[in-house]
């Protein structure tokens, strides 16, 4: 923290050809409370020299209860983002960084919320709940309820995290290049959090919503990011954990998991004459877990990173 200054929190927000959901999450975190006891700031870093989205953050600006500053990182990636989203969180002597997605939106409260679970658990990163919702509004999926105390990992969208895990006189974090466009990037960085003594608590008081547009909810999209996903995470496993222990994970969860998406799928295959939507939820479920089980086999022989994020979803 900068001598004399109040303690401060960053908000971090990297967004890169979608300014319609940038606009909407902006719209929600100007009507953020602030804390009382401490400076507050909102970071957007676009990923392209774009005037739109330098107007979105103009208007946004004019009717928000939290000052927005707006940053050009031109090298594409989302690591590069979010280490540009760090660098300008430390310029500002930020002691709390927070990360959220521009396709996601919150509630006046959150940042409160969000700080308080901190405050009261003292770990260094705060995972908020998230639910998953349609653009639209129709519920996918329900926020996490409950607590849940050191967590193996934590991701990006929707995290409070100590500044001491990336200030030059802390550990020195940065998202890994290697990620960039792959996708994995805040496992990673969470997983070197974790591995320096860092405690990941999710709280439930604190749920942001993230919106899922129609080609995002695509099963053949799914498949793709739930396999990837997996991919990624048993790479970066073996690299962390050594083969052994990876492929005793992975041998734990695939096979049962891919039992459970065939099972899902012949199931919805008998409840869709019945009821169609229900078929629909258990063949996501299916998809999802087929995909999951598939890509994390996958990554024990494969070394190349996919692409993930090679292309925007979103608008």
């Amino acid at each position: 923290m900068g001598e004399g200054l109040l303690s401060g929190v960053a908000v971090c927000i990297c967004t890169y050809k979608r300014p319609e959901m940038l606009a909407a999450c902006l719209k929600s975190v100007g009507r953020l409370q602030r804390p009382d006891d401490m400076r507050s700031v909102v970071i957007v870093i676009d990923n392209e020299d774009s005037e739109q989205t330098r107007e979105i953050v103009r208007a946004a600006n004019a009717n928000s209860n939290i000052p927005i500053e707006c940053h050009t990182e031109k090298q594409r990636g989302l690591c590069f983002a979010r280490n540009a989203a760090l660098s300008q969180a430390l310029e500002w002597h930020a002691d709390q960084i927070v990360f959220m997605d521009d396709d996601q939106t919150v509630p006046p409260d959150w940042l409160i919320a969000m700080l308080h679970a901190q405050k009261v658990t003292g770990a260094m990163v705060i995972q908020s709940s998230i639910e998953f919702r349609k653009v639209g509004g129709t519920l996918i999926k329900v926020a996490q309820r409950q607590w849940q105390h050191d967590l193996p990992q934590a991701y990006s969208g929707g995290v409070l995290l100590a500044s001491e895990l990336v200030r030059p006189d802390g550990y020195s974090l940065r998202f890994d290049e290697r990620f960039n466009l792959s996708g994995g990037e805040d496992r990673w960085f969470f997983l070197q959090a974790k591995a320096v003594g860092a405690k990941i608590v999710l709280t439930p008081e604190a749920i942001i919503t993230e919106h899922v547009i129609d080609q995002k909810d695509k099963l053949s999209v799914l498949f793709k990011r739930r396999f990837d996903a997996y991919r990624v995470a048993s790479l970066q496993d073996l690299e962390m954990l050594g083969p052994r222990e990876t492929y005793l994970r992975v041998a734990r969860f695939a096979p049962l998991a891919f039992y459970k998406g065939i099972s899902s799928l012949i199931l919805s295959g008998i409840i869709l004459p019945f009821n169609r939507r229900y078929a629909r939820k258990k063949i996501r479920k299916a998809t999802s877990a087929i995909s999951e089980s598939v890509g994390a086999f996958s990554g024990l022989w494969g070394r190349r990173l996919p692409n993930s994020y090679s292309t925007t979803i979103g608008r």
